[in-house]
């Protein structure tokens, strides 16, 4: 007989969980208090597009079904995942009421029916919160557990497939190691279906405390931010010196202490997970330090600060090359830029803290009338932008590549190259090869590339 599990919250990241695990062969039942998001799982037609979500689903309907009842949902259940909202406050902390409210609803049903799953914390939270939470119940406390998930939204069903590591979090040493044993059986469920493109069969599972596993979430992706705001920092020197960023960071990625996965420069990060968690970090910081008394060197002194302050000058500096650019461009009065791609990152509808939004935001705030192209984007959700097609690209009077891969799109590099009006190209990622770039300067417009300086045209490797 198949182990049952409960996914509570079947939103973004719970949906997609939900599939995983049905994929790997378990029974899922899902609860959310939004009858809609129960239909999608019921009609397995996801709000949100994710690639093979639905495909997962559809194929596994037997094993998969949502509750708009919590008590439906969870009787039987031998793991509960709580994967509700943990929003942002305004100090930079994670709003953990509704992850409160969730734990005490289940601990309540599992008392009445007397069983005694384990309840795993899927949710990012601030560290502290999972013993707060524990603290609460004295008599009889749920069998609590942090289980985070690095999910990148646009991708999640790979990245939930395959993650570099699962974690079993917890106090409770019983705890850790059945949750560890559960996500054993899930790995080599998913392994059986899907070999795994690299590394291991099976991922790394990390088993700590609750302290620890909540410091690991925030400080994996403030690490991140970290390698790409210092890939950055190198792109505007190299343009001043007549180096090639591309090159540097070659370079750096042939150091055994940095490693090969060493991040390109380009557009700064974003995204609904790396700036919220790098303020969760900085928040944490300072009230580490001020719980102790410490004072913590000035506020110039912390790094999730400085890491931040950074990737604005990245948004600035790009913003600054269409700025301080105009004379190639014949248009008077009010000109326009056209950001290439919106979301996140490639392929994605999401723009929360949308690299190209803070773009935009620096060259309206010039005078510049901002349109943006991206077959992702949806009408009603482009952050206010205008949402052209390939003739708006052609009005443009400079354009920003602001997504990779986009040479390989035709419709995108023709649309530029058969503009009368187009004079700037602007090119974060240095994509745009010699050959694209001189017939682009034949025709009058000029290619400018984010951290390539004496030599922009040549390719890394040319001589």
């Amino acid at each position: 007989m198949m182990d049952r599990i409960c996914v509570v919250g079947l939103g973004k990241v719970g949906l997609p969980l939900a599939a995983v695990w049905a994929e790997a062969g378990f029974e899922v039942r899902g609860f959310d208090t939004d009858e809609a998001a129960v239909q999608a799982m019921n009609l397995h037609s996801p709000r949100v597009f994710e690639p093979g979500l639905a495909e997962a689903l559809e194929s596994n309907r037997d094993r998969v079904a949502g509750f708009i009842g919590l008590k439906d949902a969870i009787i039987g259940a031998k793991l509960i995942l709580v994967v509700v909202p943990t929003p942002s406050l305004p100090s930079g902390n994670f709003d953990a009421h509704h992850v409160f409210e969730a734990v005490a609803a289940v601990h309540k049903l599992n008392l009445l029916f007397a069983q005694d799953p384990v309840v795993a914390v899927v949710s990012t939270v601030s560290p502290g919160t999972m013993s707060d939470i524990r603290r609460r119940f004295v008599d009889r406390p749920p069998r609590l557990v942090y289980s985070p998930t690095m999910v990148a939204l646009g991708d999640a069903m790979r990245t939930l497939r395959f993650p570099d590591w699962r974690m079993a979090a917890s106090d409770d040493l019983d705890v850790r190691d059945e949750l560890a044993d559960l996500l054993q059986e899930l790995a080599f469920g998913i392994s059986g279906i899907y070999p795994p493109p690299h590394g291991p069969l099976r991922p790394h599972i990390i088993m700590t405390s609750f302290a620890s596993g909540e410091l690991i979430t925030l400080a994996s992706n403030a690490f991140v931010c970290a390698k790409i705001a210092f890939a950055n920092m190198l792109a505007p020197i190299c343009s001043r010196i007549g180096a090639d960023v591309g090159e540097v960071t070659d370079g750096l990625r042939m150091d055994h202490r940095i490693g090969p996965w060493f991040p390109q420069a380009g557009m700064p990060f974003g995204g609904p997970c790396f700036p919220r968690d790098l303020a969760a970090l900085e928040n944490m910081i300072e009230r580490v330090y001020d719980w102790h008394g410490d004072d913590y060197l000035g506020e110039s002194s912390c790094l999730p600060d400085a890491i931040n302050k950074q990737n604005m000058t990245t948004s600035e500096e790009i913003a600054g090359l269409v700025i301080m650019d105009q004379s190639s461009m014949s248009t008077k009065g009010v000109r326009t830029v056209c950001l290439i791609g919106l979301g996140y990152k490639e392929d994605s509808a999401i723009i929360d803290a949308s690299p190209s939004l803070m773009i935009a935001d620096i060259l309206g705030g010039s005078g510049w009338r901002i349109v943006t192209s991206d077959p992702n984007a949806k009408e009603d959700h482009t952050g206010g932008v205008e949402l052209v097609g390939l003739d708006g690209i052609r009005d443009a009077d400079a354009v920003i590549l602001c997504h990779r891969n986009l040479v390989d799109a035709p419709s995108v590099m023709e649309g530029i190259a058969s503009s009368n009006r187009i004079g700037l190209v602007v090119d974060p990622w240095r994509q745009i090869g010699a050959a694209v770039r001189e017939r682009l300067e034949y025709m009058g417009k000029r290619v400018i590339y984010f951290g390539r300086g004496a030599v922009p045209g040549r390719k890394r490797g040319e001589r």
